[in-house]
């Protein structure tokens, strides 16, 4: 039975199910779909026999997946809300196509995807971020995790891998200069570039590289710069 799913239908005969990423298509597909039957949550009343094309997506799949499929039966009552959905022969072959260019990393299918930490406690900053990244058309894909204050990022950073971080200076908990600085020596991240950013001027920039942050940026942040700056610190 698949499980890793949660989404709404974008309309009556479609559902989209978001993948953390392709390895995660790929496990699914090796262990549920290629029996041909399925599970997949929603709360959308779908009848049995109703035709449903499924839209499976992960951040750096150039477009969804799409395959046809037919309701063969709702779960019982308290279970997950979902329906269990048969996959036409057709859909089946045609996805076991491309879970094999999946495979590969067909460059066609999927852009290169960049894990990316931000680090920042003003909502409406990490929106304006966040934002531009997703909105980068080209060979490149973000997949962003996000932390309010110093203790989190130092979490996560212990926990996750990341291929770029941008910290803001002045954080809540634990401050910025001193996350880069706990990520380059007990860490050992000296590999990670980190961006950082502030609005202190001189001071936080002289506190940030001597951290030893990659590049600095000041506050209010160019979106552009910001955007160029990752793509810059992630390809070098």
């Amino acid at each position: 039975m698949a499980t890793r799913k949660d989404s709404e239908p974008s309309d009556a005969h479609s559902l989209r199910v978001d993948f953390d990423g392709s390895d995660d298509l790929v496990t699914e597909f090796d262990q549920t779909l290629s029996s041909g039957r399925a599970f997949f949550a929603t709360d959308h009343p779908y009848g049995e026999g109703a035709k449903v094309r499924l839209l499976f997506a992960f951040a750096g799949l150039r477009s969804p997946i799409a395959v046809d499929g037919t309701v063969v039966a709702e779960p019982v009552e308290g279970d997950e809300a979902g329906v269990i959905v048969e996959l036409e022969d057709k859909a089946r072959r045609s996805l076991a196509d491309v879970i094999e260019r999946l495979r590969r990393r067909d460059p066609a299918l999927v852009r290169r995807v960049l894990r990316v930490l931000l680090v920042e406690d003003n909502h409406h900053v990490a929106d304006l971020i966040k934002g531009g990244l997703r909105a980068v058309n080209d060979d490149l894909s973000f997949q962003l995790s996000t932390a309010s204050d110093g203790r989190e990022a130092l979490e996560l950073l212990s926990t996750k891998p990341f291929d770029l971080a941008i910290v803001d200076i002045y954080l809540p908990v634990i401050d910025g200069a001193e996350v880069i600085r706990r990520a380059r020596t007990e860490l050992s991240l000296d590999g990670l570039p980190i961006l950082a950013v502030s609005a202190g001027g001189q001071s936080a920039r002289e506190a940030a590289v001597t951290a030893g942050a990659s590049e600095f940026v000041d506050k209010p942040v160019r979106l552009r710069q910001v955007v160029e700056l990752v793509k810059r610190l992630c390809a070098a």
